[in-house]
C-alpha cells in the first residue's frame, strides 16, 4: 500500500512539473508571436520603381509610403524614415509593394557613371590608346580639349584639317575608373568627355 502511495504522489509531482513547464511552453510562444506580430512602420513602393530615381523625388512623387508590416515580415535592412535615404538614388528597381531597403539606395557617386553628369549634359565615350591617351597619364577629373581630324581633300592644300571642338572638357571615367563628383561646366568653353 505504502508503495502504491508513493507512486502516486510521484505521479502528482511529476505532472505537476509537466505542467508548470506546459504553461511556461505556452506563454513564451504566446509572447513570442505577439512580438513577432507587432506592427512596424516601414517605407513600401506603392507601384514599379525604375531605378536612377533620387530619393527627394520617390517622396515628392509620393510613390512610397509608410506602411504598418508585422515584425516577422520587415526586412532585415527596411527603412522607416526618409531621412535615411537623403541624397541618396535608387541603384535597384523596386516592385509594387516591395519594401524599401537601404541596399537598393547609394550615393550619386558611388552608384555609376550616368549619376555623374549634372542636368543638361552629355557625356561621350571616345577610344584611346597609349599615344591617344598620353600613356594612360589621364585621369578622372582632368579637363583636356577635343581635337577632331578630319581629311578634307576638298581645302586648297589638300592637307588634313583638325579642329577643336571642346577646349575644356572633363574627364569623367578612364577604364573603369570613375570620378567621385561632378562639376558644374561652362557649356560654352567645355563639356564633359568619357575617355
Amino acid at each position: 500500500m505504502r508503495t502504491k502511495i508513493l507512486i502516486l504522489i510521484a505521479a502528482l509531482v511529476l505532472g505537476g512539473v509537466a505542467a508548470v513547464l506546459a504553461a511556461r511552453y505556452l506563454n513564451e510562444a504566446r509572447t513570442t508571436l505577439e512580438d513577432e506580430n507587432e506592427p512596424i512602420e516601414v517605407l513600401v513602393a506603392k507601384e514599379d520603381i525604375p531605378r536612377g530615381l533620387t530619393a527627394e523625388e520617390l517622396i515628392s512623387e509620393k510613390l512610397i509610403a509608410i506602411e504598418e508590416i508585422p515584425r516577422r515580415f520587415v526586412a532585415a535592412d527596411a527603412v522607416s524614415s526618409t531621412k535615411a535615404l537623403e541624397g541618396q538614388v535608387l541603384a535597384v528597381p523596386l516592385s509594387a509593394g516591395e519594401q524599401v531597403t537601404r541596399a537598393r539606395f547609394q550615393m550619386p557617386d558611388t552608384a555609376g557613371l550616368a549619376y555623374g553628369v549634372p542636368e543638361g549634359y552629355v557625356a561621350i565615350s571616345i577610344p584611346v590608346d597609349e599615344v591617344t591617351g598620353v600613356s594612360g597619364l589621364i585621369k578622372p577629373g582632368d579637363h583636356v580639349a577635343l581635337i577632331v581630324h578630319f581629311d578634307e581633300s576638298n581645302n586648297e592644300f589638300d592637307v588634313p584639317v583638325a579642329r577643336v571642338v571642346l577646349k575644356d572638357a572633363k574627364v569623367l571615367a578612364v577604364a573603369g575608373s570613375v570620378t567621385t563628383s561632378a562639376e558644374t561646366e561652362d557649356p560654352a568653353t567645355g563639356g564633359i568627355v568619357n575617355a
